[in-house]
């Protein structure tokens, strides 16, 4: 004889809230708006103010004096992965530069930096800037912090020479979202 179960009446499913479709279909939009956000800000950020005809008071800090034995040079702009970035007697390829060479030789060290609205955050190998320190320079105020992570951000391409007065050098940028850089120089002991 065969016997038969019978099961329990199946209860009828429960419709969601008519909210939650909603509140879901919301928030993600919200999210693919913020990964948008995030993924295009480097491409289409918001624009430096040394990118217009913004003045911006000049301080001795950054400017290479003739009698100084060292100095800096402060290069701010967009460039892309790959660029090849000339500095010649003070002028760049690209972007805005403050300071030059001294025009003879001299020892470099070069420095990643991210511009801000409102100050350079200068990344360095440096340990004793560890805790971050507050500097002046030519081009507002800047945050030297140490973060060896940005050391390759930016390759010596072609240094400073005889044949071009000692006032010329060519920098290759590594980094996908450069948007300023420092190069500090010592003249060399003659």
């Amino acid at each position: 004889m065969l016997r038969t179960t019978s099961l329990p009446p199946l209860a009828a499913p429960r419709k969601p809230h008519p909210r939650l479709f909603s509140s879901l279909l919301i928030a993600c939009c919200l999210a693919v708006l913020v990964l948008c956000a995030w993924y295009f800000a480097p491409k289409f950020g918001k624009k430096s103010v040394l990118d217009g005809n913004a003045s911006i008071p000049t301080l001795q800090a950054g400017l290479p004096s003739p009698a100084g034995a060292d100095g800096r040079i402060i290069w701010t702009g967009r460039v892309a992965r790959g660029t090849l970035l000339r500095i010649r007697d003070g002028h760049p390829s690209t972007g805005k530069l403050y300071g030059a060479l001294p025009g003879e030789p001299v020892e470099l060290k070069i420095l990643a930096a991210e511009r801000s609205s409102r100050m350079l955050t200068v990344f360095t190998a440096d340990e004793r800037y560890a805790t971050p320190e507050n500097i002046s320079t030519s081009a507002g105020p800047a945050v030297f912090i140490w973060d060896p992570r940005h050391i390759m951000d930016l390759t010596l391409w072609e240094s400073p020479a005889q044949d071009t007065g000692w006032r010329s050098l060519v920098l290759r940028v590594n980094s996908p979202q450069l948007t300023a850089f420092i190069v500090e120089w010592k003249r060399k002991a003659k």
